[in-house]
């Protein structure tokens, strides 16, 4: 089953037949593993991607995405119980460090604890709660300001006057400095918002759109659909 998902033209289907290259004829889509109800495939000029959705969460076709679920009983929703005995009982979602060894870093999903490994030649910051460039043996983090990357040090808070500056009451305004962000105003007051996993937003049609959060390039030309619009 193929949807149509705003106007990015973007394809979800269920896979049904083994093949070769699952991506084979389709362009930009998203297709559903048969097999895992929590892996799903990216396809991007028919190359796939292979994903595997987070514990604790399972693919679903309506929201083109990873939604709180049961990975063995694939049924959507939040468990019934908590693990008993951890210290994530009750806690929704969080991130804290482990306690010997900066590499490493517990998480809690919908009441249960998971412990983490950071990537080679990465630590966990207990600043920002994420995996970082770092130095494993003084636990430093260690990463160059780029224009789409600020490091920790750099990174601003957003001016509470900033809906206000540039004259929006109502609406959407780019981030100063991440471009996989924007800024919702709502009667002067601004929020910071993330888009969604490899997406970007665009000023041009205040949404975010399939593109690459490093380069701030989108996937698709906006030229040609503000022109068909």
């Amino acid at each position: 089953m193929r949807l149509l998902a705003a106007l990015l033209l973007l394809t979800v289907q269920r896979v049904t037949v083994a093949v070769d290259n699952p991506c084979h004829g389709i362009l930009v889509g998203t297709l559903i593993d048969p097999d895992y109800c929590y892996k799903y495939v990216l396809c991007y000029k028919e190359v796939p991607e292979f994903r595997t959705c987070p514990e604790g969460t399972i693919f679903s076709i309506d929201e083109i995405g990873c939604v709180p679920g049961d990975q063995k009983t694939c049924i959507e929703g939040y468990p019934t119980e908590p693990e008993e005995g951890n210290s994530c009982r009750g806690v929704i979602y969080s991130r804290f460090p482990h306690p010997k060894n900066c590499t490493r870093f517990y998480s809690c999903v919908f009441g249960r604890q998971r412990e983490h490994s950071c990537q080679d030649g990465c630590v966990f910051s207990t600043k920002l709660f994420i995996c970082l460039p770092g130095n494993s043996e003084s636990c430093e983090v260690q990463i160059f300001p780029t224009t789409t990357t600020p490091a920790p040090e750099d990174v601003k808070p957003i001016p509470i006057d900033y809906c206000v500056r540039n004259g929006t009451v109502l609406g959407r305004l780019p981030h100063p400095q991440f471009c996989s962000r924007f800024i919702q105003c709502r009667f002067w007051v601004p929020s910071e918002e993330f888009c969604p996993n490899w997406t970007i937003f665009t000023d041009k049609l205040s949404v975010c759109v399939p593109g690459d959060p490093n380069t701030c390039r989108t996937i698709l030309d906006l030229s040609t659909i503000m022109s068909d619009s």
